[in-house]
């Protein structure tokens, strides 16, 4: 729906994270162009921007991923996105899952590498 939320809004359905933890996110996201806010005074609510509503479909798309593929215990869907990004935070594992998507059957080690670096 992406309405306009205050930092509190958003801490209070993260239960498990501080009001000023929040806070600080937001204000990076804000850095980052990820969240807007509607007035540039304090307390003013944040609303995703394009670029974080274009990532939010990213997010969702990664949780289904690992819902599907990864655990089998129940968890909230930004974990399942944590997850899936913990198990490719690993070095280069990115490029190697991209170096072998695009070859023509199976790699040896020295192509994946070559591909990679």
């Amino acid at each position: 729906m992406n309405d306009p939320m205050r930092v509190r809004d958003v801490a209070a359905q993260l239960p498990f994270v501080s009001e000023q933890f929040v806070g600080k996110r937001l204000a990076t996201m804000h850095a980052d162009g990820l969240v807007i806010r509607d007035h540039d005074r304090r307390g003013a609510p944040y609303r995703l921007s394009a670029l974080g509503t274009s990532l939010a479909l990213v997010l969702r798309t990664v949780s289904d991923w690992s819902r599907t593929h990864l655990t089998q215990e129940p968890m909230a869907e930004a974990e399942h996105v944590e997850d899936a990004l913990r198990r490719l935070h690993l070095r280069h594992s990115t490029t190697v899952i991209q170096a072998l998507d695009s070859a023509d059957g199976p790699m040896r080690f020295i192509h994946i590498v070559e591909q990679a670096v």
